[in-house]
């Protein structure tokens, strides 16, 4: 075999495999190498394949164990992914529900104050305390532009959907009081 002829060889492999990388290729596989093995001679013969699919039972036979193996290895590895994924999700919100099962009431008091309002976003104090423990946890986050004595607080969208769903996790919730570094 002359050296071009090796090179064109490997890059049809190469291009071969590369579309049979892909789910759907192999299930036309699977389903038109099923086919070819299965129809009745009559269904093979009407488009003219009869005599094909004779000559070439055996590849046509191999192709479709080959590509149903792959397509079932897909498969399999679709399912437990998704199967991972969906636990992964159930177990983060188990893991933020406790989280704001187990706040203080100042905590409870400041994310009341969010709720009751019904804004997901609200100016406090620069120096706010509680506020600086909730972001922190990953409960809040700080907003972009403020003024030199406050900045927009976020509750984060998570937390927001759990309070919105469980208004039962801010029971309990202290009356917010402003943070005043003077005392007043």
């Amino acid at each position: 075999m002359a050296e071009d002829e090796k090179v064109n060889v490997i890059s049809a492999a190469k291009a071969a495999l590369e579309w049979l990388a892909k789910p759907q290729h192999v299930l036309v596989v699977v389903l038109v190498s099923g086919a070819m093995l299965f129809l009745p001679n009559s269904k093979l013969s009407l488009i003219s394949i009869d005599g094909f699919v004779k000559q070439n039972r055996s590849w046509i036979g191999l192709a479709f164990i080959i590509s149903t193996g792959l397509f079932l290895v897909n498969l399999g590895s679709w399912v437990i992914e998704k199967v991972t994924d969906h636990r992964a999700e159930k177990k983060l919100d188990a893991d933020q529900f406790k989280l704001l099962s187990e706040l203080t009431s100042s905590e409870k008091g400041l994310l009341n104050r969010f709720v009751s309002a019904d804004q997901n976003s609200i100016m406090l104090p620069v120096e706010e305390p509680v506020a600086a423990v909730l972001v922190g946890k990953g409960i809040l986050q700080r907003g972009g532009v403020g003024t030199a004595i406050s900045f927009p607080f976020m509750v984060q969208p998570w937390a927001w959907r759990l309070l919105k769903e469980n208004p039962d996790l801010l029971t309990g919730a202290a009356a917010y009081k402003p943070y005043n570094r003077f005392g007043r």
